[in-house]
């Protein structure tokens, strides 16, 4: 229940205080947030796995963690949870 709940409520605060800094309005991520939970009934959670790490694009996740540099707990989230993706990836092969 923490990893489902507590964990994903507290990524979502992150980003909005993200969003909030960069004067993005939070609210248009939640078509986002609702297809994810929706699609959750019907998928396996490692299938539905996108994103640079799961496609291994060092680019994109090098430019994101450029725009993190001046939240460097986000950043060290974001290199430990792309680290475990990028694991699970390989083990799935």
């Amino acid at each position: 229940a923490v990893w489902v709940c507590n964990f994903t409520n507290h990524m979502y605060a992150l980003a909005k205080n993200y969003c909030q800094s960069a004067q993005i309005p939070f609210d248009i991520l939640n078509p986002l947030i609702q297809e994810t939970a929706t699609r959750i009934e019907q998928y396996d959670p490692s299938s539905m796995q996108t994103g640079p790490a799961a496609r291994g694009d060092v680019q994109t996740m090098d430019k994101h963690l450029d725009m993190l540099k001046d939240f460097p707990e986000m950043r060290a989230l974001y290199i430990k949870l792309s680290d475990s993706i990028i694991s699970l990836q390989n083990k799935k092969g």
